[in-house]
């Protein structure tokens, strides 16, 4: 019976020694093996995955506050830190791979910025990121075509997008705020407008009196009629083109939604591409008025931002909501 016992002992004993070297020996080269055996397709997936959620930790936001997105305290507080040893993607050549960045133009310098610091967890060597914005409403369209693999928009999801993201499998989320700002020419002493005088200037004549708000008044086709002591030459008007998520947030806000077509929209008005495009044009022109995105024109010089309702764009009117212009950035994957 003693020796039963004993047998016994040893043969649990070496069982016990057994289990604990064989997941000694096999995880580590189990884990090695699944990494090294990854299709292209499979790491750049865990690419897109972990640019992601860097977008939305502590320390993506932090990368966006510094290039002009306004991340909420709150938002930021309920982040957690990006771990780059939790990605096994970081250690591994992946030159091979290109991730294809599109949508939004106004994410441009908070994109641009991220994908910086992203791409510098890298330990091999790094995967290849490619821009071609043109505009929020190409972001969804582009996952689903195979054009992007991110998408950005300035705006919200529409309900169609919504549906067609989610037959992708993809998702999407908020990662900062930003405000359009509309903008004049330096050499132009205006220094604020109203949500109606844009509206007066912005919309076409027929649109204008079909709304109620706006029924019976005068289009706004001169600066003088905004303040007498200014220009009385005829206002050239430029506008973001129809799949800009600035455009429609700007038409939205001030009361024409339906502007963000080009049929309710001032037929005199000149349309850009991107925020530069619109920069440049009310740069060289002195009788001009236009619109841009708050990040892209921060620290900037080349025009002027006016006041709206006589309330400034800033860190801190758009954090507590007096500053109306204001819309979330989003980013799509599949």
């Amino acid at each position: 019976m003693k020796n039963l016992k004993k047998a016994s002992l040893v043969i649990l004993s070496s069982l016990f020694l057994f289990s604990c070297d064989s997941k000694k020996g096999t995880t580590p080269s189990e884990e090695k093996t699944s990494i090294s055996t990854l299709t292209k397709d499979e790491r750049k997936n865990q690419i897109v995955q972990a640019f992601y959620d860097y977008t939305l930790s502590k320390d993506g936001f932090e990368t966006a506050r510094s290039h002009g997105g306004i991340i909420k305290d709150s938002e930021y507080v309920a982040a957690e830190d990006f771990k780059k040893n939790d990605y096994s993607i970081f250690s591994l050549d992946n030159s091979d791979i290109t991730i294809k960045v599109g949508g939004s133009t106004s994410v441009t310098d908070v994109s641009d910025a991220q994908i910086v610091a992203f791409t510098a967890f890298f330990k091999g060597n790094k995967p290849t990121f490619t821009k071609d914005r043109k505009g929020s409403g190409t972001a969804v369209s582009g996952l689903e075509s195979g054009l992007y693999d991110i998408g950005y928009l300035s705006r919200e999801l529409e309900s169609t997008e919504s549906d067609k993201l989610k037959s992708l499998n993809g998702k999407s989320a908020h990662f900062c705020i930003d405000a359009v700002v509309p903008i004049c020419n330096n050499s132009n002493k205006l220094e604020t407008i109203t949500r109606d005088q844009l509206a007066l200037i912005y919309g076409d004549k027929a649109y204008l009196e079909s709304l109620e708000s706006f029924k019976g008044k005068e289009s706004i086709t001169t600066f003088s009629q905004i303040d007498s002591s200014l220009s009385t030459k005829e206002i050239k008007v430029y506008t973001r083109d129809s799949s800009s998520g600035t455009r429609e947030c700007f038409t939205e806000k001030i009361g024409i939604p339906a502007a963000k077509k080009d049929d309710k929209l001032n037929s005199k008005a000149t349309s850009v591409d991107t925020n530069g495009d619109m920069i440049s044009s009310i740069k060289n022109d002195e009788n001009s008025i236009g619109y841009a995105s708050l990040d892209s024109i921060s620290g900037r010089k080349e025009v002027k931002a006016l006041k709206l309702e006589g309330i400034e764009a800033n860190l801190k009117t758009i954090s507590d909501g007096s500053y109306l212009l204001q819309r979330y950035f989003n980013i799509v994957v599949k």
